[in-house]
């Protein structure tokens, strides 16, 4: 999780990473939500459509951006903000101190369920375990408070004081963490009653009082409490084919799926899970029998009787993981006990057969099946540990390459401030996507009203809200360079070793105008720049490119004067090749050339062409106003719509 967090400039999964940072800002600047933007943003998705696909996206836009329902992970992020970190950096810093806390957590309970040589036998199987779409390589709220379970829970199952004040200071934590926190925290307080020394005890019925009232205030908190929300809002249209026969179906599959991936020979795990069970019965560690079968019955009834229709998944996802723990816990017990009964019979054999002890055919002939039956179940173990992490580790190695390539974006935080100090508290701002409203709205734009393209688009609000709109000042989009696949990388056009990048313009332009800033990680990366013409290209310029942008700087050819393209090569063998820039005016501040009918088309050895235009009009095509872009540095552009204000004024004048 660290290495996508050094590599990249923004957060892991950038949309996400900023929906919970805005939570946290709203803590400290419209706590209360009633600020300009949110005021408009409630106006705009907080009600429901006749279009199912709209609502989805309404519903899931409301609990992106004012359901607060990880309150304590808001704060944590508040206190790093407080010494000086960055919101980036804060939300990062919380997700590695998530991750201490969940390692720590699952050592900890593996280590009272298990006892220490099976923990760390355990610790290493599950080292490189993935759940899809709720892995433990996940850091957000969800799996934060699962960690806090885990040390709750092995709290509870101590002596003494660290017992009672686990237990509290456990349910507070897991119920302002996270809504699954809740259903962990009802977990804690049955093994707390269910490994009492006395169970009709007064001070253990009251200690359980205390923590069901904190669980059962929270709760209620969360329905009273508006002004900010704090619990998930209820979706109110279910989609057109939904039925609970089919979400129950489709949760019966998601759960086979699950347990395929966690056990990949699931008849030698079922065989080793049978022998785990009567270790653990002889040798009386109910603490593990106990937290099984909590654990099963709470995946079960999230499985059965628990549906979130728009991601009927997710709850059969969200608590398999938690039982994981213990079932692996059971394996490696069986690998611990039978290997040291495996040692200590083989002493005796070979004490028997040197003369230091005299056993009898009967006692050797139990000691060799002993022998026999340890060494069959180490064998087993072994080979399920093996096959096991094969497997893990095949899907584990995807997880940080997806990480780092997925959405490489960099926020220039200057973008904001000029748009706050250019535009008016009357005025209003255009969103076309939820990362740069994410963004925007956490670097102090909450004062801006703001309007989300895609929640009023082809709805009866959007000629309100958009076309008739004569507050609407400012555009803010996402960089066109992030369309391409694969092909973009912080706001800069990224050429791989073998492709070509072909860029044509529509009206000549002069050789001397044409400015490229290049980049590369590789410090030797050669360039080429070729004038293509018939019936051979005209070679223009090698430039080597280093880790170090290149300064802006027009070419010069004495034999070309104008050109109608060019194309830009990286041979096979050398580093990626990112272009961060290309001018035709040096007077112009803008990275990109806007509106002058320039196209960039990368051509791919297997004929998998992309290509894009700075078009600003293609940036949103149902406003009838012109669209001038005036920051385009990063993966963010903002443009002015050229509308007029409150008195008439032509802004473009």
């Amino acid at each position: 999780m660290v290495v996508p967090i050094q590599l990249r400039s923004e957060p892991v999964e950038v949309d996400d990473s900023y929906s919970y940072i805005i939570k946290a800002v709203q803590m400290t600047s419209c706590y209360s939500q009633d600020c300009d933007a949110l005021n408009a943003l409630r106006q705009q998705i907080w009600q429901d459509s006749n279009n199912f696909r709209t609502d989805r996206m309404r519903w899931f836009q409301r609990v992106m951006i004012f359901t607060n329902y990880h309150t304590m992970h808001s704060v944590l992020m508040l206190g790093f903000r407080a010494i000086g970190f960055s919101w980036s950096e804060s939300y990062n810093a919380v997700k590695v101190l998530g991750a201490i806390i969940i390692s720590l957590g699952i050592a900890l309970w593996l280590q009272v369920l298990v006892g220490f040589g099976a923990a760390g036998c355990a610790l290493l199987l599950l080292a490189p375990i993935t759940v899809a779409g709720q892995g433990l390589q996940f850091m957000v709220p969800g799996n934060f408070a699962l960690g806090i379970a885990f040390l709750t829970w092995w709290a509870v199952f101590q002596k003494g004081r660290l017992r009672e004040w686990g237990l509290i200071g456990g349910t507070l934590c897991l119920c302002t963490m996270h809504p699954s926190g809740q259903v962990y925290a009802a977990v804690a307080i049955m093994f707390f009653l269910l490994s009492a020394d006395r169970f009709h005890d007064v001070r253990t019925w009251t200690l359980c009082g205390c923590a069901l009232s904190l669980l059962i205030a929270w709760i209620l908190l969360t329905f009273i409490v508006d002004h900010p929300s704090l619990r998930i809002p209820s979706m109110s249209v279910l989609p057109p084919d939904f039925n609970f026969q089919t979400a129950l179906q489709t949760k019966i599959k998601e759960s086979n799926k699950l347990m395929r991936g966690f056990a990949v020979d699931r008849h030698l795990f079922y065989t080793l899970f049978f022998v785990g069970s009567l270790y653990a019965y002889m040798e009386g560690r109910r603490k593990l029998l106990v937290a099984i079968f909590i654990l099963t019955a709470v995946s079960l009834a999230g499985t059965l009787l628990l549906t979130v229709p728009l991601s009927v998944k997710t709850l059969t996802r969200r608590f398999f993981v938690p039982l994981v723990v213990p079932l692996t816990g059971v394996i490696c017990l069986v690998f611990w006990n039978s290997s040291r009964e495996l040692l200590v019979n083989a002493k005796d054999i070979i004490c028997n057969a040197v003369g230091k002890k005299a056993y009898s055919l009967r006692v050797s002939g139990l000691i060799a099946f002993r022998v026999f039956l340890a060494l069959c179940l180490v064998s087993m173990t072994i080979y399920y540990a093996k096959s096991t992490l094969v497997y893990r580790w095949s899907k584990f190695n995807l997880v940080i390459p997806d990480k780092v390539e997925n959405d490489p974006y960099w926020l220039d935080p200057a973008q904001p401030e000029v748009l706050l100090a250019k535009s008016s508290p009357k005025e209003s701002i255009l969103y076309m996507t939820r990362i740069p409203l994410y963004f925007f709205l956490t670097h102090g734009l909450m004062d801006r009203k703001a309007v989300y393209f895609p929640g009023v688009v082809d709805t009866a609000e959007e000629k309100i809200w958009i076309q008739d709109n004569q507050f609407l000042r400012f555009l803010v989009s996402m960089n066109p360079l992030s369309r391409l696949r694969k092909n973009h990388f912080e706001g800069s056009l990224v050429l791989h070793p073998g492709q070509v990048l072909k860029v044509q313009f529509k009206h000549p332009k002069p050789i001397a105008s044409l400015a490229f800033v290049l980049k590369s990680q590789d410090p030797d990366t050669l360039c080429t720049i070729r004038v293509p013409h018939k019936p051979q290209d005209r070679f223009l310029k090698t430039t080597r490119v280093g880790p170090e942008p290149t300064k802006w700087q027009p070419y010069s050819d004495t034999t070309v004067a104008t050109v109608g393209s060019l194309q830009l090569e990286v041979d096979k063998g050398q580093g990626s090749l990112e272009i961060q820039g290309l001018k035709t005016d040096m007077r112009k501040e803008l990275n990109w050339p806007w509106n002058q009918g320039i196209s960039f088309e990368i051509l791919a050895a297997k004929d998998d062409r992309q290509k894009i235009t700075f078009d600003s009009s293609e940036l949103c095509k149902r406003l009838k106003r012109p669209i001038r872009v005036f920051m385009d540095k990063g993966s963010i552009v903002i443009a002015d719509l050229g509308g007029k204000d409150t008195e008439g004024r032509d802004y473009n004048k």
